[in-house]
């Protein structure tokens, strides 16, 4: 049976609020002040008392007082991956030039006083800031931990603690609790920990199995087995975690429907599961239960696996795609499958991807966001019920800071306000406006705020996590 749901409940999340953090808390950030080296020029700064104004033809002199300058950093005090953060400088007695922030997570170092960012993967890493001021460099580091809070699927939800176990809640009938049983509880309105799962950096949920990524780079699943999504050169289900086999070095992962996707800490992508529809992206349509390399991809930063094709974010802000393509959801302006990776036309300057049943959305970094592909139920929110081989903007969605993973034919985004917009399929109340009524375009959710992530995947239940830990879902729930 189908029962509505709109209730909050608090959560164990990973490490969200307990590791640390790049920044101090919201307002706030960190100091760093840098002393001029010895015998450096120090030239008087204009507004500092007893300074007197600068001339363009005049030389800085050594023998007047200046106040050391600082740089301060300010932005959020965590960081949940797949969203878009800002991070401010601000320099005090100076004006510091040539920013450059290295990132720490293998992406493309960034410019400027003011730099976006998103955190694609999950884990640990430490950033760097450096400036120029009077030809001398202020430089500082700081240390971040990454997190991706909840993965919210068709029949159940996953979640990583602080102590880096996983817990799951929903079905049970073929395992995905990973408790060890499947009727033990044959569905459970609570989380029930995983079994002997430990080390966790992010899970995921397909529509009966799950995976996590562990600190030393490998992957285990549990679950449903068919076809081979679990990895394990089995097919057979399993309700305790099973290793994948031929996978290391992994770094984030993205589950399908009956397969899964994980980006390597070389770039590279590899996959397993069904491929019927072409989406392991080896060249072939032959189903893998050990994880295969995706053909031809490298410089990949994060991955979106769908329902039957998968998505690749490149660190120049391209994408690429393939499998399925029966609707357009490749976006290279046709409906061939892809056997190997095809380049979404025209689509630059993404942060986030979304691969979803038979479309994709991306997140640029202006906080507008692009779909295309599959459209019955307006799930592209451009206003049409058009299928798109090219991207097509999202009517009147703007600062978009997240994409919660595509649910079954309808999207949500988390905007910078803390407030949750969706559009698409509505029948189980999946847009959370009270009503279950289609949306070609963006509507609000209904009492949705200070919402710091999002999730949605295969199904018809979306949910938020508020910023006191809190889960707020809408839609529906299905229950054995």
């Amino acid at each position: 049976m189908t029962t509505p749901i709109n209730r909050t409940r608090t959560l164990a999340l990973a490490a969200l609020f307990s590791a640390a953090a790049l920044l101090a808390g919201c307002g706030g950030g960190d100091e760093v002040t840098v002393t001029l080296p010895s015998g450096a020029p120090a030239p008087a700064v204009a507004g500092t008392p007893g300074a007197p104004a600068p001339s363009p033809s005049a030389a800085p002199s050594p023998a007047v007082p200046f106040a050391t300058p600082t740089l301060t950093i300010t932005g959020p005090s965590r960081a949940i991956a797949n969203t878009r953060y800002t991070y401010q400088a601000v320099a005090t007695n100076a004006t510091p030039s040539n920013y450059s922030w290295n990132w720490g997570d293998g992406s493309p170092n960034t410019a400027g006083s003011s730099a976006p960012k998103v955190w694609n993967k999950t884990g640990s890493f430490v950033g760097a800031l450096s400036a120029s001021v009077f030809g001398n460099t202020l430089t500082g580091t700081a240390s971040v931990a990454v997190v991706l809070p909840i993965a919210v699927g068709a029949n159940h939800t996953c979640i990583v603690k602080t102590d880096t176990t996983v817990a799951c809640r929903g079905r049970n009938n073929n395992g995905q609790l990973g408790n060890g049983s499947t009727t033990t509880p044959a569905s459970s309105a609570t989380y029930v920990a995983v079994t002997g799962l430990t080390g966790v950096t992010q899970v995921s949920v397909g529509v009966n199995h799950s995976c996590a990524i562990k600190t030393d780079g490998s992957a285990v699943c549990w679950g449903r087995n068919s076809f081979g999504a679990l990895g394990n050169a089995r097919e057979d289900q399993s309700s305790v975690t099973v290793a994948v086999s031929g996978l290391t070095n992994a770094v984030a992962i993205s589950s399908g429907s009956t397969f899964n996707c994980a980006l390597k800490s070389d770039k590279t992508v590899a996959c397993w599961g069904y491929n019927g529809n072409k989406q392991l992206g080896n060249g072939t349509t032959v189903n893998s239960s050990v994880s295969v390399a995706v053909t031809g991809l490298t410089d990949t930063i994060a991955i979106s696996a769908g329902t039957s094709h998968s998505c690749a974010l490149k660190s120049n802000g391209t994408v690429a795609c393939w499998g399925f393509n029966g609707n357009g959801g490749l976006g290279d302006g046709s409906l061939i499958d892809g056997l190997t990776p095809v380049t979404v036309t025209g689509l630059t300057d993404t942060v986030a991807i979304n691969a979803a049943g038979d479309y994709s959305c991306a997140l640029k970094s202006n906080g507008t966001v692009l779909c295309w592909g599959r459209n019955e139920q307006g799930q592209l929110g451009d206003g049409t019920n058009i299928n798109r081989t090219h991207t097509v903007a999202v009517s009147s969605l703007t600062n978009v800071i997240a994409l919660g993973a595509s649910g079954y034919n309808h999207n949500c985004a988390l905007k910078s306000d803390g407030t949750v917009s969706c559009w698409g399929l509505n029948a189980g109340g999946n847009l959370g406006d009270g009503t279950t009524i289609n949306r070609l375009t963006p509507v609000n959710v209904l009492g949705v705020t200070g919402a710091v992530a999002i999730s949605s995947k295969h199904g018809y239940t979306t949910c938020a996590i508020q910023a006191d830990t809190t889960e707020t879902c809408w839609g529906v729930v299905v229950n054995d």
